[in-house]
This record gives C-alpha cells, structure tokens and sequence, in this order.
C-alpha cells in the first residue's frame, strides 16, 4: 500500500517507498511540494481541486484519485 500524507494546502509531507515505486518519484524530491502538480495528471486536476471543494475546505482521513504512474498510465 503506498501512503502519500498532505498538509492543508495540498503540500505533501510523507511519501513512502511503495508511493515512490508506483509513481516513479523520489522522495526527497516531493517532499514540501504541491501533490496535485506532482501527482495528478493535468486533465484530472480540476475535477480532484472540485472535489475537494465539495468537502469545505478538509480531506477526509481516506481519499482516493487517480494517480500518474511511472509508465504514464
């Protein structure tokens, strides 16, 4: 399971090793940087920003997107 922890204005802030096979990306590189730039494929990033809208402004403790994966899909 990859675990991917984000701050209140969408800066990530863990990033596990499963997290770093699957999306192809070093830790220490998106450590502190925007998850929906780094992890969210542009066609996909408005509707997941709406979504979380939906929510007023808070993440539930478990919630799920597509992802881009290291071999682009």
């Amino acid at each position: 399971m990859f675990i991917i922890g984000l701050s209140s204005d969408w800066k990530i802030i863990e990033f596990n090793p499963e997290a770093e096979k699957l999306l192809g990306l070093k830790r220490e590189l998106v450590i502190g940087n925007n998850y929906v730039i780094c992890s969210i494929p542009p066609l996909m990033r408005k509707k997941v920003l709406q979504n979380a809208e939906l929510l007023s402004g808070s993440l539930p403790n478990r919630y799920k997107n597509v992802v881009k994966a290291l071999d682009g899909d």
